[in-house]
């Protein structure tokens, strides 16, 4: 399980940090398959080429024996990449699929697994649906190894801990450092480029920014942030030179070395000490950073809240967009039959009208909506877990 505290949880007085959540936040596998079948790869060339000729990605479908009702829906790119023959692209991972028969000096198939997959179902969860579904597709696995790890922890920290002074608190092995801000606020740092690299940074501002993971506050267990308080991500990306020479190849190491992984990047790699001007043995380590340390649990579980509130999510974020359009479009009209200005607008009435001018559309029949519908269940599309007895549409309110 995720270590995740009531909704109500703030520091106490004196209490330097508190972790409430650890885990892989990103992993990248590298996978040697001996094809038995090449019916699947068939399916794909085709699927291929017809993206090719539309010039749009082309949806696909691959269920696993063993859970069938909850399929893989992907979407096949009109080009390769990196050597690799296929690119097939969901909201789950990306998976690139090299046109050769047995496994060889290069991995298979690279598989790309993306956070909210990693927190929904859980890293292990990942990693046995992704080798199901190439097992249904006629593979047989040799060996899935871990070509890029991303481990992090978040922690609750007084907002004084976290300013661009503690760039002067650093005592890392890495050469390359830099500040960031988001709109005049310290948010971060970044450490590192080669074989290991770290970032702290304030994961709420970078979640209302960019990457709109709001389901992050429910693996904390937090509703809103703790006044006075930051919530600040460490996060360490480990690749395949680090990795190995820690003594980890397969996926399954990973999984047991995982915390042997985190104690090096945040004891030996990177730490975060009093005062870096002293030596070594007289430098006091912060404590927060001690907790930061001691607090990666190793234990990511299922989250099957991640898929509700990410469904919920993205319809309230297409919603506003679908409204928007209809205002835009309505203020067009209303410019062109000079409606004026004070004048009440019925919404019932332009929403009908937005419909027709959507069905006017003489280059779009069900055909064509149907194909474009299936690519967009490509790309929206989460697993359901398989104890997942929801039913009924989301709540969208």
């Amino acid at each position: 399980m995720t270590n995740s505290p009531p909704s109500n949880v703030k520091l106490l007085p004196g209490e330097p940090a508190r972790v409430l959540a650890s885990g892989i936040d990103s992993l990248v596998l590298a996978i040697d398959v001996r094809w038995i079948s090449k019916a699947f790869i068939g399916e794909i060339d085709v699927l291929k080429l017809k993206a090719q000729i539309s010039h749009e990605d082309e949806p696909g479908l691959l269920a696993p024996k063993d859970d069938p009702d909850n399929p893989w829906h992907f979407l096949v790119k009109p080009h390769g990449k990196s050597g690799y023959a296929w690119m097939l692209s969901s909201k789950e991972f990306t998976l690139k699929i090299g046109d050769w028969t047995e496994p060889g000096s290069r991995p298979s198939v690279m598989a790309e697994i993306r956070s909210e997959s990693l927190w929904h179902l859980s890293p292990r969860g990942c990693v046995d649906r992704i080798c199901a579904l190439l097992e249904a597709a006629g593979g047989e696995i040799d060996i899935v190894k871990v070509s890029r790890a991303d481990l992090c922890c978040d922690v609750l920290l007084p907002s004084e801990q976290f300013t661009e002074q503690l760039r002067a608190s650093l005592v890392t092995r890495a050469h390359y450092l830099a500040n960031h801000e988001h709109r005049g606020v310290f948010s971060g740092l970044s450490i590192g480029k080669s074989r290991m690299s770290a970032r702290l940074y304030d994961k709420p501002i970078e979640i209302a920014a960019s990457s709109g993971k709001v389901w992050m506050f429910d693996i904390w267990g937090l509703d809103e942030i703790p006044e006075g308080c930051r919530i600040v991500r460490v996060e360490f990306q480990a690749r395949r030179e680090a990795i190995k020479s820690l003594g980890i190849n397969t996926a399954e190491d990973l999984f047991s070395k995982q915390c042997g992984l985190w104690k090096y990047a945040t004891e030996k790699w990177l730490r975060v000490v009093d005062d870096p001007s002293l030596h070594h043995t007289q430098q006091t380590v912060l404590r927060w950073w001690e907790i930061v340390s001691n607090g990666y649990q190793g234990a990511q579980g299922a989250s099957p809240l991640v898929r509700s509130v990410s469904i919920k999510a993205d319809l309230q974020r297409l919603t506003r967009l679908f409204f928007g359009v209809v205002a835009s479009v309505t203020a067009m009209q209303t410019l062109k039959d000079h409606t004026p200005d004070d004048e009440v607008l019925d919404l019932d009435s332009f929403l009908a009208f937005a419909t027709d001018i959507l069905r006017a559309r003489n280059d779009m029949n069900s055909i064509d909506f149907t194909r474009r519908v299936k690519r967009k269940r490509a790309k929206y599309n989460r697993p359901k877990p398989k104890d997942d007895s929801a039913s009924g549409k989301p709540d969208v309110s």
